[in-house]
């Protein structure tokens, strides 16, 4: 399996899922959860009528349309011969399957508040906050409360591999190692963090029943706790995949993956379990007026409400919380978001000058040198034990540093040469240089085949 094959399975398992959590979790709105279809509040005796019941069934099809022509549209990316344009086109899809599948939903959302307005609607209870703080003692209950101490243990887990480098004498991706283990500790201390902000959050309300709000809460809290150690856990057995990294990145890469989708996995099966559970309460419960916010819900989709100073609201739509865009902080952010997302397609424009950058090798009086968008490597010509021309570049795997399908840049394992080479060369080049050192073992390579044989041959003539 070649590097860009590799490259595309690991590109395509950290993408494409989550079109289809976008695409679940969307259709998943189309079921009643807590007196709710598509975001809209309606009472039970409307979730089986028939004008319901067609919204809903156009709303599936369509979705179902848009997000098979998303699938498919991410193809091309598997044919891109160049990272950076690679990358560019595949976060350009990213900010359709975010944005694109939501003009359904909001079309359905639409016509469901219209149906609602004409024949289920209670204005006299629009006013009427979801989020109440009188009933915040419901949930002093034991539960699955945890505390520091059940993240101390994952967080201890997750800088073990960072002892390897201790116990073994070794070279190679050091660096890796550490940025993997730091971000596996950030992560679990983050889980812990938002954790204990979950448990502070307000109770949602419903409907005018307070045990059965409570009880729904505490269906989330419990859940959604568990997620977040778990999650720790998960990132601390993945951090032990990084000493991956000495051996093969592509076993790395594939270790990643599989992580990704397990994270992924987990997140919306709890979700989902969560749904599940709080739509079987509701559905045992007898029918009610219920607390409508939907004036707050534009199109289900975000938080507007300028009486609740909350930042934080449980998410009507998808996973998790969402922010009350009404809040300072909250539009803040929510602008925040819009320009990463629209700034997302520009990530390929920082790769390309260094992947468009041809190498090239330089000759002086005293050092051999290796140039790319910058002098990477300089070799004093008293340090060269022997020099050697190659016409095709053994097997070579990355272990810290750049391996673009046109660059490869940084420490690499060679076969047949050296597990610890510095390299600067575009694989696709017609000769490779070769340069041994009393230390090291240098490979380079630049498009000009005829100049790289006159530099080897004036080396040659030196030794």
């Amino acid at each position: 399996m070649n590097l860009m094959s590799t490259l595309n399975i690991f590109l395509a398992v950290c993408f494409v899922p989550v079109l289809f959590i976008q695409y679940f979790v969307l259709r998943n709105e189309g079921k009643p959860k807590n007196n709710l279809i598509l975001s809209t509040t309606l009472p039970k005796e409307a979730w089986e009528d028939e004008r319901v019941i067609v919204i809903r069934k156009q709303f599936y099809r369509n979705l179902n349309i848009t997000c098979l022509v998303l699938l498919v549209l991410y193809l091309p990316a598997l044919f891109m011969e160049y990272f950076s344009i690679q990358m560019s086109y595949i976060m350009l899809w990213l900010d359709a399957i975010i944005i694109v599948p939501s003009i359904p939903y909001c079309r359905a959302v639409k016509k469901l508040r219209d149906l609602k307005k004409a024949n289920w609607y209670h204005p006299e209870l629009k006013k009427i906050q979801v989020a109440d703080t009188s009933l915040a003692s419901v949930f002093e209950e034991r539960q699955n409360i945890y505390t520091f101490v059940h993240f101390l243990l994952p967080l201890l887990v997750s800088l073990v591999p960072l002892l390897y480098p201790l116990a073994v004498p070794v070279e190679g991706p050091l660096a890796a190692l550490c940025i993997i283990v730091l971000c596996n500790s950030s992560c679990i201390l983050m889980s812990w963090f938002i954790y204990r902000f979950m448990l502070r959050k307000k109770t949602d309300r419903v409907s005018s029943d307070i045990t059965l709000s409570a009880v729904l809460t505490r269906i989330r809290r419990y859940y959604w706790g568990k997620f977040w150690l778990y999650l720790s856990w998960a990132s601390a057995i993945f951090g032990f995949s990084s000493l991956l990294l000495f051996i093969s990145d592509k076993s790395f890469l594939v270790t990643m993956s599989l992580f990704t989708l397990a994270v992924l996995a987990l997140s919306l099966g709890m979700e989902l379990k969560i749904r599940a559970e709080q739509q079987r309460l509701n559905k045992e419960q007898p029918s009610e007026i219920l607390v409508d916010e939907d004036d707050y819900w534009p199109y289900g989709a975000f938080y507007y409400n300028k009486n609740d100073s909350s930042l934080m609201v449980n998410s009507r739509v998808g996973l998790g919380t969402t922010v009350n865009v009404a809040h300072p902080v909250g539009m803040g952010l929510s602008i925040f978001t819009i320009i990463m997302l629209l700034l997302l397609p520009f990530t390929g424009v920082f790769l390309k000058n260094e992947e468009f950058t041809d190498p090239k090798v330089v000759l002086t009086e005293t050092t051999v040198e290796a140039w790319h968008t910058g002098k990477e490597y300089e070799i004093p010509l008293e340090d060269i034990l022997s020099v050697e021309l190659l016409s095709e570049l053994p097997d070579t795997y990355k272990n810290a540093g750049t391996n673009f399908p046109h660059l490869y840049k940084g420490n690499f394992t060679v076969k047949g040469i050296d597990n610890n080479c510095r390299v600067c060369l575009d694989p696709y080049d017609p000769l490779f240089l070769v340069v041994t050192t009393k230390e090291k073992y240098y490979i380079f390579s630049m498009e000009k085949a005829e100049e790289l044989r006159n530099i080897y041959e004036s080396l040659l003539r030196k030794y």
